[in-house]
C-alpha cells in the first residue's frame, strides 16, 4: 500500500506518484499507472518503448505503435516493395518503414497491399483463379 499523500482533487484518488500525468494535463479524471515515475502512465497513455544508451526508456507518448514520433523516424529500417511489377517480377523499389512493419509497398505498388479480410474472404481458392468458396464444397468431392 502507498502512504503518500492523496492529490486530493476530483480528478484523482490517488497520490503523485500513482496518478497518471497524462490524464491530469488533460484534466480528465486520472487513472492508476502501470509503472513508476517518470513513467507514470495509465493503460490509455502508453509511453515510447525506444531505449536509450543510459538504459532509460523514453517519457514520451507513444503516437502510432511503440514509439513516439521522435523515435519513430529513428526506428525506420530500409525495406524493398513487396508488389509485383505488370512484368510479374518482383518490384525493386527501396524505401523506410518502421521497424515493426513486417510488409511494406511502394507509391506504385499500394493497391498490391493486402486488405483486411473477411472470414468469407478467407475461403476462397485463389490458386485454381477461381472464386469457388471452399466452406461451399462438400468435403467428400475433394
Amino acid at each position: 500500500p502507498c502512504y503518500q499523500r492523496r492529490i486530493g482533487n476530483r480528478l484523482s484518488e490517488f497520490c503523485k506518484d500513482h496518478t497518471c500525468c497524462y490524464c491530469l494535463k488533460a484534466g480528465t479524471v486520472a487513472e492508476q499507472v502501470l509503472e513508476r515515475p517518470p513513467r507514470n502512465a495509465c493503460a490509455k497513455h502508453k509511453l515510447c518503448s525506444f531505449l536509450k544508451s543510459s538504459g532509460q526508456q523514453c517519457n514520451d507518448l507513444a503516437e502510432r505503435g511503440f514509439y513516439c514520433s521522435m523515435h519513430q523516424m529513428k526506428n525506420l529500417v530500409s525495406v524493398t516493395c513487396e508488389g509485383i511489377t505488370k512484368k510479374k517480377k518482383p518490384c525493386k523499389t527501396t524505401g523506410k518503414a518502421p521497424a515493426d512493419q513486417v510488409k511494406w509497398y511502394c507509391a506504385g505498388h499500394e493497391n498490391q497491399a493486402p486488405q483486411e479480410s473477411s472470414d468469407e474472404e478467407d475461403n476462397v481458392d485463389t490458386d485454381s483463379g477461381s472464386d469457388i468458396i471452399l466452406s461451399d464444397i462438400d468435403q467428400e468431392e475433394w
